[in-house]
């Protein structure tokens, strides 16, 4: 019988390649992760309320909400978590836990979820 020498390589590459896999997948989950953060729900509904107080017609984006965000960390200095940083994060975050923070979806324009104040601002 003649033995595959590549055989013992072959075992290694697919170790590697699982091993870098899974590095890949450690990586990326952590900005992405959707579990539920009262402090993102409590900043957007901050966000909602200035927003109620000015106009509850004003149509605003995702992208809105984080510069708002990041706005609101520099002048409070504070840490806003990751996903209050990036709008492809914040989407995914409010898409996923339909957050009733005062903002409601709707629909798109643009391609991008589009918001508006439900109610006056306290």
């Amino acid at each position: 019988m003649h033995e595959n020498p590549s055989t013992p390589n072959t075992d290694a590459a697919t170790k590697a390649l699982e091993l870098s896999l899974e590095r890949s997948l450690e990586r990326h989950a952590a900005p992405y992760s959707l579990a539920s953060n009262p402090q993102i729900d409590a900043i957007v509904k901050q966000f909602a309320q200035a927003l109620g107080r000015k106009s509850t017609t004003l149509k605003v984006t995702v992208s809105d909400i984080v510069n708002w965000a990041v706005r609101y960390a520099e002048l409070t200095n504070t840490i806003v978590p990751q996903e209050l940083t990036n709008a492809w994060s914040l989407g995914k975050y409010l898409k996923s836990h339909h957050v009733n923070c005062g903002l409601q979806n709707i629909g798109t324009y643009g391609n991008r979820q589009v918001y508006v104040a439900t109610s006056q601002g306290e």
